[in-house]
């Protein structure tokens, strides 16, 4: 089963907290995603005007990275996207990644995925537990 929430036109907010609370599926090449999209691109096309992604997943039980880490279903990212163009997207400079223990992937229960943003940082969370913390500092297009 899939599901989108679009609410473009109806809610919007700059600061303040959000909390969704779901389980990953499960299921080859599933990529399951909590995106935030601007209402406008005030400073232009994809990854300009910004883009906050709550958590990204994958579905696969048995998917490793390179390295061997499991990068299926025990690891979630977050991140933000930013920057004048998507050659330039300053991405990596924010992404942070939380891995669970073997066996205990993220599709086997509910979590509570969180984000704060405050004018002067983003906070990632799950569980109340914070994943990573991005800090405004002069703004992100220095970051890019």
């Amino acid at each position: 089963k899939s599901a989108r929430v679009r609410t473009v036109n109806s809610f919007n907010f700059k600061y303040g907290r959000m909390e969704v609370r779901a389980r990953m599926p499960t299921g080859d090449w599933l990529w399951p995603a909590v995106w935030l999209l601007p209402k406008r691109q005030v400073y232009g096309t994809w990854p300009a005007s910004g883009e906050i992604d709550l958590l990204e997943s994958r579905g696969n039980m048995d998917y490793r990275g390179s390295n061997g880490v499991h990068i299926g279903t025990e690891q979630f990212g977050s991140t933000l996207h930013f920057g004048p163009n998507p050659s330039l997207n300053g991405w990596e400079t924010t992404v942070a990644y939380k891995n669970t223990a073997a066996g205990q992937g993220w599709n086997t229960g509910f979590h509570n995925y969180q984000l704060t943003w405050t004018p002067d940082y983003i906070r990632f969370s799950v569980d109340n537990q914070v994943v990573t913390q991005i800090d405004a500092g002069t703004g992100f297009w220095n970051r890019g």
